[in-house]
């Protein structure tokens, strides 16, 4: 995970809780992130999802963290379309992130 696509995480999570920024723990987290470790089938499994709107806002931000750097990589797109099947996401509902119009 590259310093922007960090930095866009960590955006995201002040976004979430309306803080202009987050607090050092979390920071602490995101810099220790290990994304190989990572069980995205576990993790979409929990979440609750409710319809077309739910599955493009977490698409969107998953596309913004991964466009953070300019750069849409082969692995960054297998992972968004992983991502789309584990929530029940269309291919037409995947489409624009994966071609850069969301």
């Amino acid at each position: 995970v590259s310093w922007s696509e960090r930095s866009a995480i960590a955006t995201v999570l002040a976004g979430f809780l309306g803080e202009g920024d987050l607090p050092e723990i979390v920071h602490a987290r995101v810099k220790a992130f290990e994304f190989g470790r990572f069980d995205m089938d576990k993790a979409c499994a929990q979440l609750s999802l409710n319809g077309p709107e739910d599955r493009a806002n977490l698409l969107g931000l998953i596309a913004r963290v991964t466009d953070a750097d300019a750069v849409l990589k082969i692995g960054e797109r297998s992972y968004l379309r992983r991502v789309a099947k584990a929530i029940g996401a269309s291919d037409a509902e995947l489409a624009p992130f994966i071609a850069g119009e969301h």
